[in-house]
């Protein structure tokens, strides 16, 4: 199995803290709970909401990297381990219609699965090695061929076109079926996290020092530098406005981003929500929703006034996703937590 992100050749050195889900090596996972200050940001009106840990059909020491919602039903994938050490078994695929009942699927694959998503009528799964899997259902799954052994982190579907990002460096994939993939990798020396397609753009982010790319077509892309996070791992759309989250800084001064944009071209960056990173980012239809390092969860209804949440787990999250009844964030330590938004 190749490195995990931390390990993509040919990445600049911005600095090891901060290299692609550094959030995957063991040490991390060996950190102590920690409170972190939340800084001066603004005040919000946002309420708390009530989150609750689901253990149904999970195993413990497994971690969970990716999750979606579509065709009705919850998809969340990851590895099989909880330390970064190499996988023993099959990578985890959940399935579940309500977020607190889940089943397990085979995945038929020891390599981890990072991302996942819903779209003309099939589940993508990417992940390490240029691993692809597709389903109609969520339940039988099957590898394609990705012409890659770079580690997929992210894929997503729109505008008659499958787009997956990775590292190696700037893993770009198209796919109009999901099955015959075409090279379209950058030349920038980073690495792409996340991908989304919404508001007529792709949109992909990662360890891009303070820049998000955005592409019409999935085909052509352009880079928009501007002063923010020095990674950002989760972009996502409310209607007017996009969010992006992130990471700044490295060792003790490291700080969480948000930067915000209605075009996804010219971004202002927020101010930051406090001593952490943060993972993951989802619309849930009347907030966004931001999880991260040390369990750490903020919504906003703007993605400019954040709202901490009350802690229920220490562990590292890493993704969030929801549906119009359900939030659903995961992470290390078979970590499944859900709320209603």
């Amino acid at each position: 199995m190749k490195q995990l992100p931390t390990d993509c050749k040919k990445q600049k050195d911005v600095t090891n803290h901060h290299r692609l889900r550094n959030l995957f090596l063991p040490q991390f996972f060996l950190l102590l709970f920690s409170f972190a200050l939340l800084g001066s940001h603004p005040a919000s009106a946002d309420t708390q909401l009530t989150w609750t840990q689901q253990t149904s059909g999970t195993h413990k020491g497994e971690t969970y990297l990716g999750a979606t919602w579509g065709h009705d039903q919850f998809i969340v994938v990851g590895r099989a381990n909880y330390s970064g050490a190499k996988n023993t078994a099959p990578s985890p695929i959940l399935t579940s219609s309500d977020g607190i009942t889940w089943t397990r699927q085979t995945s038929g694959t020891q390599n981890s699965l990072f991302g996942v998503t819903w779209g003309n009528g099939q589940y993508i799964a990417v992940g390490d090695s240029g691993t692809i899997l597709t389903s109609p259902d969520g339940v039988t799954w099957t590898a394609q061929s990705s012409g890659t052994q770079q580690n997929l982190f992210s894929v997503t579907w729109g505008d008659s076109l499958y787009v997956a990002v990775g590292g190696g460096p700037d893993i770009i994939l198209t796919s109009p079926d999901g099955i015959t993939w075409t090279d379209r990798s950058l030349n920038t020396g980073y690495g792409f996290v996340t991908v989304i397609r919404e508001n007529g753009l792709f949109l992909a982010g990662g360890d891009l020092a303070n820049s998000i790319n955005t592409s019409p077509d999935g085909k052509t892309w352009s880079q928009h530098i501007f002063a923010g996070a020095q990674a950002y791992y989760g972009i996502a759309w409310n209607g007017s406005t996009f969010a992006a989250a992130g990471i700044s800084g490295s060792g003790t001064g490291t700080t969480s981003t948000i930067a915000t944009s209605s075009d996804g071209l010219n971004w202002t960056a927020q101010p930051t929500l406090g001593s952490y990173s943060l993972r993951g980012l989802t619309w849930s239809g009347t907030q966004f929703v931001a999880v991260g390092q040390y369990g750490n969860i903020f919504i906003s209804t703007d993605g400019t006034n954040w709202t901490h949440q009350t802690y229920v787990a220490s562990d590292a999250l890493i993704a969030v996703t929801s549906s119009t009844t359900q939030i659903v964030a995961v992470g290390a330590a078979h970590i499944i937590l859900t709320a209603a938004p």
